[in-house]
């Protein structure tokens, strides 16, 4: 099909995404094709979805359609789950295409694990997600959210790009199709001053903001002296948002010793707190210092709330002393305290294990962590804000 062709029909244009998961996003949604239904809850209401794509991501639903025992019916029952969690589960698998419509959907449904677990997938992919179909279609409460967050990875011109863009499709959602800067600043609103121009280079500042009309010449005027002067008059934040990460692994012994265990089963864990906004990916957990085994089960909590669930399993290897098990990525806030916890299974044979010895300070770059109780040692990707 010729581009002009491509161009003229608007009603297919998701079509030509140039991401697939987008495309199978817009088919979900729209329950376009759906073969399967699903009725949920007690009152059974139905929730359609695709055979072929559920089957291709869950070894679930593959033996639920392609099983020796697959499901004939085209109406699947499911009352333990609401139809909104159903729905919200289906798009579950959090990718830069779908995160927006997810963290939309947590916000409306106040799934607050699973939007701290958007934010932070945001703050790692910023400049791919800004991009997004998602992102645009977001309602102005959503965009705010995301625009007031420091860990937004990505140079500051790139984010007031990304909040034109979205100017540009809120006015065309309200039947302007040829928007004008008056047009795009009217839907932006107070969007705009949530956007650190004092924080941009003389160069980006002046590539693609100040050719733009979006910016009145006094407030244009006003933030070049706030760049170039280092004034404070243009009354834009002028904090920098962060740096690119860095992976960092705290350290809370100078050394690993061995120790024995009176008994196969276990619970330990660690109480912490950091200075500044960080991400936590995973933990530490010494291995066994002889053959066997250990099994059992990772919690970080906040307040008496689970935050995270996970699993492990750990076989014996020579030369080695600790494992690293990573989870979802969970965002750490200043003046909380958290706390991870494991309950392990060791066979007879491993009752002996390494353990750390000789405290030591625990920081990551800019961020302080106090630790307490230590069995285990968690290690923290840093974000500092």
């Amino acid at each position: 099909m010729a581009n002009s062709d491509r161009n003229n029909i608007s009603t297919v244009c998701w079509q030509y995404s140039d991401e697939f998961s987008e495309t199978n996003l817009h088919l979900l949604e729209n329950e376009i094709l759906s073969d399967i239904s699903f009725a949920a809850g007690e009152e059974r209401t139905i929730v359609r979805a695709h055979k072929m794509i559920l089957a291709s991501r869950s070894p679930v639903f593959f033996a639920m359609f392609c099983g020796l025992l697959k499901e004939t019916s085209t109406v699947v029952d499911i009352p333990d789950i609401k139809a909104d969690d159903f729905r919200l589960f289906l798009k579950n698998a959090i990718h830069v295409v779908n995160v927006c419509t997810v963290l939309e959907e947590c916000l409306h449904f106040q799934e607050d694990q699973l939007k701290e677990e958007c934010i932070s997938f945001i703050s790692q992919n910023t400049i791919a997600v800004l991009k997004t179909r998602s992102f645009k279609n977001l309602p102005t409460n959503t965009v705010k959210l995301l625009l007031e967050d420091d860990a937004l990875n990505c140079k500051e011109v790139h984010i007031y790009s990304a909040l034109k863009a979205w100017g540009v499709c809120a006015c065309k959602r309200k039947g302007k199709n040829i928007p004008t800067a008056e047009n795009i600043r009217d839907e932006i609103g107070d969007l705009i001053k949530l956007i650190r121009f004092p924080t941009m280079s003389v160069e980006d500042f002046s590539k693609y903001v100040a050719k733009d009309l979006v910016l009145t010449p006094e407030e244009k005027l006003a933030s070049y002296q706030d760049i170039v002067l280092g004034d404070k008059i243009s009354g834009y934040p002028n904090t920098p948002r962060q740096e690119p990460t860095t992976l960092y692994r705290v350290m809370r012994f100078r050394s690993i010793t061995t120790r024995n265990r009176s008994i196969e089963v276990e619970r330990n864990g660690i109480g912490f707190t950091v200075s500044r906004t960080c991400t936590l990916h995973g933990a530490m957990l010494f291995r066994p210092a002889a053959p066997g085994m250990v099994t059992g089960k990772f919690v970080l909590n906040n307040l008496n709330k689970k935050l995270v669930e996970s699993n492990f399993s750990i076989e014996f290897e020579i030369g080695k002393t600790t494992l690293d098990h990573l989870f979802s990525p969970i965002r750490l806030e200043p003046g909380i305290e958290y706390c991870v916890r494991h309950n392990s299974i060791l066979t007879r044979k491993c009752l002996k294990t390494y353990c750390g010895k000789d405290p030591q300070p625990t920081n990551a770059d800019k961020v302080q962590i106090q630790l307490k109780d230590v069995r285990s040692v968690a290690f923290i990707k840093a974000k500092m804000s």
